[in-house]
């Protein structure tokens, strides 16, 4: 980390590192920004997610989802293809 424990630099870094990091089951996940590992939580998160829908869909949803982290959870949503997710 840069910067003097405290200070502002320090503080920003740490800011940064932070938004790197989810939390699951098991642990902490690092997920990059952008990356389709990213999409899916700020979707778990979202009001759309955790309000709109019944938790049967959430449960169906989330499972479908995280079962795909393993081949595409590294990789940029936007670039993304049916090859990637076809099973």
């Amino acid at each position: 980390m840069l910067g003097i424990p405290g200070s502002d630099e320090f503080m920003e870094t740490y800011q940064d590192a932070l938004k790197k990091l989810t939390f699951k089951a098991g642990g902490l996940q690092r997920v990059s920004k952008g990356s389709f590992a990213w999409l899916c939580h700020t979707y778990f998160n979202s009001t759309t997610f955790k309000v709109e829908l019944a938790p049967l869909s959430q449960a169906t949803r989330r499972r479908m989802l995280v079962n795909l982290h393993p081949a595409i959870g590294d990789k940029p949503f936007a670039k993304i293809e049916t090859r990637h997710v076809r099973v």
